[in-house]
């Protein structure tokens, strides 16, 4: 294994708690075996904390010799004391990943914090951060009567994906685009999360969250944010910015929630949670007072897309009478999945000649191209994690103004039937 590249000759322990479940299996431990592989990290333990040691066989058999020979399967109840009283953790810096349903954050962590006595730890709480406002500030409690708050980092993977990253990037260093992000030249944003599978395979925490939970109150809220905040005094103040921003959302009522947001559900899924989730939301501050930034996620939606979309105002008037029709509006897309890319619509000269009814083109650059090899999030998160880096990180006060913005739609939602598509 090549020591290039290294964080640290410190050997890690790894205690990922649902160690066979879904998240574990397909994100988490192929993102701990690539660091391993590059020679990022050294490995000490990788406890898997599972009910189900068939489960860990299966997962085990799937990685090579080399790598398999830190995965150790430990029998665990998260509900039970002796569970945690019994686990036995090798000294050093160990990260506790909690990849469980959020109705069992409390319990794992009130475990972790009474019955593990581990000085040099890390705690990563997957998203959702609770399943509403109330049991989120509980959580923050816990935490605050258990831990530091340099040892949590509030998980949300899309802030680990370069391509999102890049929306920040490309705002900042292209000056003039940053000036033409505002309520003087855009006429709305657009975000999309289409899913083209259903919930197979994790209907237990599926029906703990829906759409609304899964999606918007993270990774959908945190696109907004992305493409709304203004720019930190330094890249350490990233989550400050964000907070900052949040601070500016429009209130919703329950009017405005009946009027402009919709829930839905595939009509396969026989659950009881809602599958699909659209609406609107404004950032009500001087750059983008009355900016519409509209949503749309959901499952069986038949591809997978997501990407943000800036849609510019339409050209003024005062320029029409030059040309024989209105040019095609300017859209700037972040293209997030499956492509990774930046892509400006423009107009240009038609071939019927000068000022005739122009042509649009779209100009393209493939970030896959620029970056070369694209980490998965799970890898470059969990290096920051260790690294203490907490910039692309759930604050302790932004995930409660999240849930903020989404309490009003829960409320309402409570009380209305989806659609079914």
């Amino acid at each position: 294994m090549s020591s290039e590249g290294i964080l640290s000759r410190e050997k890690i322990n790894f205690v990922i708690f649902g160690g066979t479940g879904n998240l574990s299996r397909k994100k988490l431990l192929p993102a701990i075996y690539e660091l391993y592989k590059k020679g990022k990290i050294y490995l000490k333990e990788i406890l898997l904390l599972s009910r189900k040691e068939e489960k860990f066989r299966e997962i085990a058999s799937s990685f090579p010799e080399d790598f398999r020979k830190f995965l150790k399967f430990v029998k665990f109840f998260v509900e039970e004391d002796e569970s945690f009283r019994s686990l036995d953790i090798p000294p050093g810096l160990t990260v506790f990943y909690l990849a469980l349903p959020p109705s069992l954050f409390k319990r794992a962590l009130e475990g972790i914090g009474k019955h593990l006595n581990v000085k040099n730890k890390r705690i990563v709480v997957e998203k959702p951060f609770g399943l509403d406002l109330k049991s989120a500030k509980e959580l923050n409690g816990v935490i605050d009567k258990y831990f530091s708050e340099g040892e949590i980092f509030r998980i949300d993977h899309f802030l680990g994906k370069p391509q999102v990253q890049n929306i920040l990037s490309f705002k900042f260093s292209n000056f003039p685009f940053e000036r033409l992000f505002s309520s003087e030249f855009v006429e709305r944003v657009e975000i999309l999360a289409l899913e083209k599978e259903g919930v197979e395979g994790r209907e237990a925490y599926y029906e703990e969250v829906g759409a609304l939970k899964d999606m918007v109150q993270n990774h959908i809220l945190l696109l907004c944010t992305l493409t709304a905040m203004e720019a930190p005094p330094n890249s350490k103040e990233l989550v400050k910015e964000r907070e900052r921003t949040l601070k500016f959302f429009r209130k919703l009522s329950e009017e405005k929630v009946l009027r402009f947001f919709r829930k839905g559900r595939y009509r396969e899924y026989k659950g009881r949670v809602e599958t699909y989730a659209e609406g609107v939301f404004f950032v009500d501050n001087a750059r983008w007072r009355d900016v519409p930034f509209f949503f749309k996620t959901g499952k069986r939606l038949g591809k997978k897309r997501t990407e943000v979309r800036v849609l510019f105002k339409n050209t003024p008037k005062a320029y029409l009478n030059i040309f024989d029709c209105e040019p095609n509006k300017n859209i700037l897309t972040f293209k997030l999945f499956p492509e990774l890319s930046v892509e400006l619509t423009v107009n240009l000269i038609s071939p019927k000649g000068f000022l005739a009814c122009n042509e649009s083109a779209v100009w393209k650059v493939d970030l896959k191209e620029v970056l070369g090899e694209v980490p998965s999030p799970y890898e470059s998160l969990l290096l920051a994690v260790l690294e203490g880096d907490r910039r692309f990180f759930i604050g302790r006060e932004e995930v409660i103004l999240l849930w903020e913005v989404i309490e009003p739609i829960l409320k309402v939602w409570n009380e209305v039937e989806e659609f079914v598509y």
